[in-house]
């Protein structure tokens, strides 16, 4: 019988998501699995095993997909950061939009995040993330809230 333990009340999707993208595009980045090992710890604290094991194969797809299709270098911060950077902002506008169903602002972060129009796949693995964050309890908030958050390129916000 699969732990009934939820998300722990102050985990929030979008710390969780920012925390679990820099550990995965991290590993990608250096290839060392210590960073992937990082991010299951953080998930299997923070949802019971089975909703850890599908997020973190969710996660591994996408950021795959976000590393292999994009056309132009990738930023985020390797370390604990309370700011996300621009490329970071786009990747949680992404998620964001797949789990509100705004399909446009979905093409137009993906769009901008691989610097290309070619944007279907990770379209849908942010679709399958989004869906996944849900059954765990987690969503991101909506658009108009994160428009207020979300830095322009060149705005620092340390």
């Amino acid at each position: 019988m699969a732990s009934q333990k939820s998300v722990s009340a102050n985990v929030s999707a979008e710390n969780l998501l920012l925390v679990q993208y820099r550990y995965w595009m991290t590993g990608h980045a250096t290839r060392k699995v210590c960073y992937w090992d990082r991010a299951w710890d953080i998930l299997s604290r923070a949802l019971n095993p089975e909703q850890a094991k599908s997020l973190f194969t969710d996660l591994h797809v996408f950021t795959r997909l976000v590393r292999d299709q994009a056309a132009r270098e990738l930023a985020w911060h390797p370390q604990p950061c309370r700011c996300p950077c621009h490329d970071e902002s786009l990747m949680l506008a992404l998620i964001r939009a797949s789990q509100h169903g705004e399909e446009f602002i979905e093409t137009l972060a993906a769009s901008e995040l691989l610097g290309t129009h070619r944007v279907d796949e990770l379209v849908r693995a942010s679709r399958s993330t989004a869906r996944c964050l849900q059954s765990c309890g987690l969503t991101l908030g909506n658009a108009q809230s994160a428009a207020v958050e979300t830095p322009s390129p060149r705005q620092t916000l340390h």
